[in-house]
């Protein structure tokens, strides 16, 4: 969290406030280098005393650490955090022993370069390592040279990670795993060309191993996922009268369930779960939209991804609320354009189409449109208000300034 810039430091902040209040833990241990701006105040938190007690060995005569009975509770995971609305994530045991791939084993080495910071991603490589007894290589970054180092094998990474690698300059790796954002065609390409298995995930932090895509696309060059073995598809056609479908044909909310799958949030009790049809476990809504396009030999769903049923889109791995974008930029351009003489009509932006991106490198994650009276156009002020629009602008984001009604 001491790595963070100044403008991220107040989400942390806000993120170690939740997991403090949530789940009210006994030990908190902190890194040497985090920043006092991210550190709850521990009173708000109402932290027992005797837990901590408990927890750095000083228990009392006849009291237990640790419980009599298992737990199927692995970890908790805050996810959220960069939409402002964090949740606490029950992660079990057995999504982390979910893990299908008959190609790695013990002579394999796995980078872990992803902070703790990023839980889901860091437990990820961790997990991937642990699953197949590989080596688990252990670093700060991933470049070529941390790579060649570590004579990595296997990669997990957000595909923006790889942009500045070449797969020729690392000849250690063999398997590369990417998740948190749609991988680029070009990118996809340069990757899959040296005859390694590039697999893309489909995952999240409620949901581990369950979709993954080999490179197939659909004809307007959307990924084609296939689910694995356990992983239970369905499709919500129907927001106003919950109707889950899972034959091919139908397209809707993405709902899983599975080993793989969380059993939900702590403090939110059935929130984003839909009862089963069949009367078993419940479905977890992910708010991804997506088509059932067909079925492997074996009977496993293909699925294309069509993109969120909200207003969040992922650049770099992080969630863009375009929502708040949108009022944040209307905001600010309104009295830019007044004082040009014009007049702001509207801000709109617009998520992207899903794709894999265009055959000349990565599409834009959306679209900023602005619309403005013609005024502040032809003044000498017209340079400041694009500079300003610019400005504001979500990372990974086009912007298109119309002098006209925005059309409907």
């Amino acid at each position: 969290a001491g790595e963070l810039p100044q403008k991220s430091r107040h989400v942390e902040a806000a993120r170690n406030s939740e997991i403090l209040r949530s789940l009210k833990p006994g030990l908190v241990l902190l890194g040497g280098q985090v920043d006092p701006e991210v550190v709850p105040k521990w009173e708000e938190a109402e932290v027992s005393p005797r837990l901590l007690a408990l927890a750095l060995g000083a228990a009392p005569p006849g009291h237990r650490v640790f419980a009599e009975e298992p737990s199927p509770t692995l970890c908790y995971m805050l996810t959220g955090g960069t939409t402002g609305s964090s949740k606490c994530v029950e992660v079990r045991h057995e999504m982390a022993l979910h893990e299908v791939t008959p190609s790695l084993g013990p002579e394999d080495r796995v980078l872990q370069h992803t902070a703790v910071l990023w839980a889901a991603s860091a437990l990820g490589q961790v997990d991937i390592a642990l699953a197949f007894g590989a080596t688990l290589c252990i670093c700060d970054s991933l470049d070529q040279e941390t790579i060649t180092e570590h004579r990595a094998t296997v990669l997990g990474t957000v595909p923006s990670a790889l942009e500045s690698l070449e797969p020729k300059a690392v000849p250690s790796v063999r398997a590369v795993f990417t998740w948190g954002e749609a991988m680029s065609k070009v990118l996809a390409k340069r990757w899959r060309s040296a005859e390694l298995q590039v697999l893309e995930l489909l995952i999240s932090t409620e949901y581990w191993l369950c979709l993954f895509c080999e490179g197939e696309a659909s004809i307007q060059g959307r990924s084609i996922y296939r689910a694995v073995a356990g992983a239970d598809v369905a499709v919500l056609t129907s927001w106003e009268v919950p109707q889950l479908k899972s034959d091919p044909g139908f397209s809707g909310e993405l709902c899983l369930r599975g080993p793989m799958v969380t059993a939900g949030y702590r403090g939110h009790v059935g929130s984003n779960l839909l009862p089963a049809p069949d009367g078993g476990p419940p479905f977890f809504r992910t708010n991804d939209l997506v088509s059932l396009v067909g079925r492997c030999p074996w009977g496993q769903l293909r699925l294309e991804f069509r993109g969120r049923s909200d207003q969040l889109v992922k650049v770099a791995g992080q969630f863009v609320d375009l929502s708040e974008a949108e009022a944040r930029m209307a905001a600010a351009l309104r009295p830019a354009a007044a004082a040009s003489n014009g007049e702001l009509s509207e801000v709109v932006i617009l998520p992207a189409p899903a794709s894999v991106g265009p055959s000349s490198g990565v599409a834009p994650a959306a679209h900023a449109f602005v619309s403005a009276s013609s005024g502040e156009l032809r003044s000498s002020e017209a340079s400041r208000f694009l500079s300003l629009a610019r400005s504001l602008l979500p990372r990974g984001a086009a912007l298109h300034l119309l002098t006209g009604q925005m059309p409907k």
